[in-house]
């Protein structure tokens, strides 16, 4: 989900990582009740639950930050005529779902005010979907990143580009990291809590380029955002388990509550 777009709304980019996570983000349990029986998912019902499952974020996100202009959200498909995706929207009336021809179609629709959002990946190949949208919608910059909203009962964490930038060097990180704190931020209204993930723990890792490089975007973060809260490097059960933290990372100001 480009996190710098300027447009009428939200791109939503389904990837196999949100297919696998359905199930965990999904709150509604009686609608997931509806598709999974004892257990047994099939890949055409994992489609149809990553279709809901995206809907319900998209709207969620639509109304935290007033895209939605009417009182009827509508939200661009060019996947529509998918049978999940058929399926999938018809639990949601109150909603116009809008086609679109082709991905290029629905970005000139997003860009023109004339939907929300879009949700779009589940027929397309992600990297048709990203290319497409940074071609056809205006951006702060040149450079654009990805994140990934999850939800688990209370508690959601965004997880910074999973799908877009390879490698990024200090500068890119430290934009990946301040548009996913911006992405968090406007979407739950709480302050950023952000853990530097990396296989090492405050150093156990020994030294490396790639740890120099959170090292600085640490510095950068709390230079030029005071207000949020940042550490690491860190193993992900120390930044998420308060337990770990204690015992792996006891000074921390992040206490194993990173989000």
């Amino acid at each position: 989900m480009p996190s710098k777009v300027q447009a009428a709304g939200t791109v939503i980019l389904i990837t196999s990582t949100t297919q696998s996570s359905a199930e965990t983000i999904l709150e509604d349990k009686t609608k997931l009740e509806r598709i999974v029986k004892n257990d047994r998912i099939t890949a055409g019902a994992y489609d149809l639950l990553m279709l809901m499952v995206i809907v319900y974020t998209t709207i969620e996100k639509s109304q935290v930050i007033k895209t939605c202009y009417n009182n009827l959200m509508k939200i661009i498909i060019p996947e529509l005529e998918n049978p999940f995706v058929r399926a999938a929207i018809k639990e949601f009336p109150d909603v116009e779902f809008i086609p679109a021809e082709n991905l290029d179609a629905a970005a000139e629709m997003l860009k023109n005010q004339e939907a929300d959002s879009i949700i779009s990946g589940i027929d397309y190949p992600s990297r048709d979907v990203a290319i497409t949208f940074k071609n056809h919608l205006p951006l702060k910059s040149a450079f654009f990143s990805s994140s990934f909203i999850c939800k688990k009962d209370d508690k959601i964490l965004a997880l910074a580009d999973g799908g877009i930038n390879k490698q990024p060097d200090a500068e890119k990180l430290y934009c990946i990291v301040e548009d996913t704190a911006e992405t968090f931020k406007n979407y739950t209204k709480k302050q950023p809590k952000i853990a530097m993930l990396s296989y090492s723990t405050y150093g156990s890792g020994g030294k490396n380029p790639d740890l120099e490089k959170i090292h600085f975007v640490i510095e950068k973060i709390r230079e030029k955002h005071p207000d949020y809260l940042i550490d690491g490097e860190m193993q992900l059960d120390a930044a998420i388990n308060p337990r770990i933290a204690a015992k792996k990372t006891p000074n921390s100001p992040l206490g194993g509550d990173a989000n």
